[in-house]
C-alpha cells in the first residue's frame, strides 16, 4: 500500500466529501503520459490500488488506470451526473477543465501577501545560495548528517548542509518501529505527529538529536488519529502521539501557520520554496504550489532555479516526512507526505482545532504554536487573512 500511495498521483487531485460515503475527486482534464502513475499503469507491476474499480464517472465504476487512459483518449464527458447509485463506488470524478488550479490574483497582491512571499522565499533561497557559494557539492549540501549510527546512538550533523543554520532538531531521524522510515516531527515538547497510513504504535521509541549531536529518546505512550471524513488519505492523514516525558529545551518543536490561514494559492512567479526531508535524512527543496481543501501540494522547481538542484521526487519509504516553510529562520510545518512524485499531503493548518482538541482531551496544556505573521500587514493593519492569493 505504501508504495502505491507514494506514486499514484502526479497530478493534483483533491477529495471533497459530499455525502456519508462518497468523495468527489477534482481531477484536471489533462493527459500526462510521462507521469509515474501513467507509466506504472502500463507496466508489468501495476499495483492493486490503481486497478480496483471504485471511482465513478456517470455512475460507471472505473479504476484509476482506466480514468487516466480515458482522459488521455479524451473519452470522459465533462458534464455528467454527480449522483451515484452504483454500490461499488466510493468516489466520483469531477473533471476540471482549467489549465491552472487557481485564477489570477485580482486585485494585485496585498502588502501582507508581498511581505509573506518575500520572507518565505528568502527563508530558503538565501540559504541555498550561501551554501552553493562554499564550493561544496550538491550531495554534500543535501545530507543533514555526515554520520548516522542508529545502533550505537552516534550522530554527527553536517556543517556543509544548506539547512545547517536552521534548527532541525524537531525532526526524528529514527524510530524503533520503522527504523529510518515512519518519520515523526515534534509539535510540542511532549507531542509528535506522523501520518496515519504509515503509523507507529504505542511503545515505539522516537529519537531526536540536538544541535550538538546529543541523542534524546522518548517512548510513545498514546496515539490518536484526527477525525476523518471519508477516506483519511485525502486530507485526514495525521496521527498525534504523546511521549512519556518532555524533551529537553535543546530539542525544538515545529511551529504551524496561523489557525485561519488555510488557503495559499501562489502563481508561478511567486511559488514558495518548501523544505522537506526523506528517509535518508536529506534536506530537499520543492515549490509549494497550493494549499486548500485540507491538502497541500508541491511541484517541481523550475529547471533553471537553484531550488531544482536540491529537488528529488518522493519514493517509497518517504511517507510521513515533514514539509516546512521557513519564516524568519523558523521551521513552519505545512504537512507530511502522503503521496509521492513532487509530494502532497494533509494540511496541518486545516486541522488546527482537531489536533488541539486531542491535546486538550489528553489533559495537556500544550497547543499548536502559531508562527507570528502579525508584522506582515504593514500600514494596512489588517487581520491575518484566511486566503493568500
Amino acid at each position: 500500500m505504501r508504495m502505491s500511495l507514494l506514486k499514484i498521483l502526479a497530478i493534483t487531485i483533491f477529495a471533497v466529501k459530499v455525502c456519508e460515503s462518497i468523495n468527489v475527486f477534482n481531477v484536471p482534464n489533462k493527459c500526462n503520459t510521462n507521469a509515474p502513475f501513467y507509466r506504472q499503469c502500463h507496466s508489468n507491476y501495476t499495483m492493486e490500488s490503481l486497478t480496483q474499480k471504485f471511482i465513478c464517472h456517470g455512475d460507471v465504476a472505473y479504476s484509476w488506470c482506466e480514468i487516466f487512459d480515458l482522459i488521455c483518449a479524451h473519452a470522459l464527458p465533462t458534464n455528467v451526473s454527480m449522483v451515484v447509485t452504483n454500490p461499488a463506488c466510493t468516489g466520483v470524478i469531477h473533471l476540471v477543465n482549467a489549465t491552472t488550479h487557481r485564477p489570477p490574483t485580482v486585485p494585485v497582491l496585498t502588502e501582507f501577501e508581498k511581505h509573506f512571499y518575500e520572507v518565505a522565499q528568502h527563508g530558503i533561497d538565501d540559504l541555498l545560495y550561501a551554501a552553493n557559494n562554499t564550493g561544496a557539492t550538491v550531495d554534500e549540501m543535501k545530507y543533514i548528517f555526515t554520520k548516522q549510527d542508529h545502533v550505537n546512538k552516534s550522530y554527527v550533523r553536517n556543517t556543509k548542509c544548506w539547512a545547517y543554520p536552521l534548527d532541525l532538531t524537531a525532526i526524528s531521524p529514527w524510530n524503533s518501529n520503522g527504523g529510518i522510515m515512519k518519520a515523526g516531527v515534534l509539535i510540542s515538547p511532549r507531542h509528535a505527529i506522523w501520518v496515519r497510513h504509515f503509523d507507529m504504535p504505542v511503545n515505539t521509541t522516537l529519537r531526536f538529536v540536538d544541535r550538538h549531536n546529543n541523542v534524546v529518546d522518548r517512548s510513545i505512550i498514546r496515539t490518536q488519529a484526527i477525525p476523518a471524513n471519508g477516506s483519511f488519505l485525502y486530507g485526514y492523514d495525521v496521527v498525534v502521539g504523546e511521549l512519556d516525558s518532555n524533551v529537553p529545551s535543546t530539542i525544538s518543536f515545529a511551529k504551524v501557520m496561523p489557525r485561519n490561514l488555510t488557503d495559499i494559492r501562489p502563481i508561478s512567479p511567486t511559488y514558495l520554496p518548501a523544505m522537506d526531508t526523506d528517509f535518508e535524512e536529506k534536506a530537499l527543496v520543492a515549490d509549494m504550489s497550493y494549499e486548500g481543501n485540507n491538502m497541500v501540494q508541491l511541484t517541481t522547481p523550475s529547471p533553471s532555479s537553484i531550488r531544482n538542484l536540491f529537488y528529488e521526487p518522493k519514493i517509497g519509504g518517504d511517507s510521513g516526512n515533514p514539509v516546512f516553510l521557513v519564516i524568519n529562520h523558523q521551521l513552519v510545518l505545512m504537512f507530511m507526505f502522503t503521496f509521492g512524485d513532487s509530494g502532497s499531503g494533509t494540511s496541518i493548518t486545516a486541522h488546527f482545532d482537531d489536533i488541539n482538541n486531542i491535546l486538550s482531551h489528553w489533559g495537556s496544556a500544550y497547543r499548536l504554536a502559531e508562527v507570528d505573521l502579525s508584522g506582515f500587514a504593514g500600514a494596512e493593519h489588517v487581520n491575518i487573512p484566511s486566503i493568500i492569493g
